[in-house]
């Protein structure tokens, strides 16, 4: 119903959208909070025959038309941006092991229950906003109800999907979920709407470095770094006449172990879960107030690309700095460009290329190291290779 920004899905789209779903057992349950006339249930239930199927839709003669095309399951009439939701989760306990959803399109008031929805979601800034999309807040609905390991797919418009206003949430989603595929929907796809709109599939679980599948309306693929969901696929352009900072430290290893300062190491990379480091996190220290009195060009800071120069086992290695500073040992490089949000980029989209070619430029017979000049002159052909990406983007 167009009147509630409701824009029903076309068969040809559901069964599109079944390409994004890759179960290694099949799916016992399936949940629709935005259900309409059942467009993207169809197919799932095909597909599932056995699949126990929930459904919300706030039109009578919607929830009346799914009590009688889905005898089995079990439906809802009932606004779920509203706190009568709160009632019908209590009904719906279980964790479901697959979610589908085409929200309705368009902003609304900010009500109490969409800022309480906000509360520990690192969206909470969302709560002081006057007007709120629906989309997030269908969004977050779904996300509350399936498994751990389990998937939503929702569709979004474009301006949820590149807006800059919009980027906190694209955040939210990588940084708390995994964003798994992108699917770009053929245009008019939907009566009553003319926006461009993708299919957006969600693990709740986050995985950490997982590159997110895009799949253009032709069906050809490319993976990309989340950073570039995030970023609304806005490339952050670097040209050749920009500094590159590449600066070896020259603290000893031993020095290091000893020191009361957050220090990097060869062995610092085994000490924490994830290429991604938060000294402030790992490190009390890192932002111990003396570290202002030592030699800053020795000193790695957010947003330098760490790597390691020698070791057998961790020649090549990288890490990225997202917040915090430390000291770094002769045993490490650090590569630093004049934007962080460029650097990560940069980063997420060359780093398994890099470590590769790295490892195999190696100096030396039994230990084997990389020298200054071996990096720079890396780093020099990957820059060059983004700006050659850029212009033809």
């Amino acid at each position: 119903m167009q009147e509630l920004n409701q824009y029903y899905t076309e068969k040809s789209v559901s069964n599109r959208l079944l390409s994004l779903l890759a179960f290694k057992s099949p799916p016992r349950s399936c949940l629709e909070l935005c259900a309409g006339m059942g467009g993207l249930i169809e197919p799932i239930v095909q597909s599932w025959p056995t699949l126990k199927l929930v459904t919300c839709d706030i039109d009578q003669g919607n929830h009346s038309y799914l009590k009688k095309a889905y005898p089995t399951g079990k439906h809802f009439l009932v606004d779920v941006t509203s706190t009568k939701f709160e009632t019908v989760i209590k009904q719906c306990s279980s964790e479901y092991d697959l979610a589908i959803c085409n929200p309705p399109f368009c902003w609304s008031k900010n009500k109490p229950y969409y800022r309480s929805l906000f509360n520990g979601t690192q969206l909470e800034n969302y709560a002081g906003h006057e007007r709120i999309r629906l989309e997030i807040i269908f969004a977050l609905q779904n996300i509350r109800l399936i498994g751990r390991t389990k998937t939503l797919i929702i569709i979004l418009p474009e301006l949820i999907v590149k807006g800059t206003v919009f980027r906190q949430f694209r955040e939210y989603l990588v940084q708390n979920h995994s964003v798994d595929k992108i699917m770009k929907i053929e245009p008019n796809s939907f009566k009553g709407t003319e926006a461009q709109t993708y299919a957006i599939s969600i693990l709740k679980e986050k995985r950490q470095n997982k590159k997110i599948e895009k799949i253009n309306i032709d069906g050809t693929k490319e993976n990309i770094p989340p950073l570039e969901f995030v970023s609304g696929y806005k490339t952050l352009n670097i040209t050749s006449d920009q500094q590159v900072d590449i600066f070896r430290g020259n603290w000893t290893g031993k020095k290091c172990n000893q020191s009361e300062f957050p220090t990097f190491h060869t062995t610092s990379f085994r000490k924490h879960k994830t290429d991604i480091i938060d000294l402030n996190k790992s490190s009390l220290p890192s932002i111990h107030p003396k570290l202002d009195s030592l030699d800053s060009s020795k000193i790695a800071k957010e947003g330098d690309i760490l790597i390691a120069r020698v070791g057998s086992r961790t020649i090549g290695r990288m890490a990225f700095v997202e917040r915090g500073r430390c000291i770094i040992s002769d045993c490490i490089i650090s590569v630093r460009f004049p934007s962080k949000g460029y650097a990560r980029q940069f980063y997420e989209r060359y780093k398994d290329s890099m470590q590769s070619r790295l490892k195999e430029i190696g100096k030396g017979t039994c230990a084997k190291y990389l020298t200054h000049s071996d990096i720079k002159a890396l780093i020099t052909e990957f820059t060059a290779l983004e700006i050659s990406r850029t212009n033809d983007a």
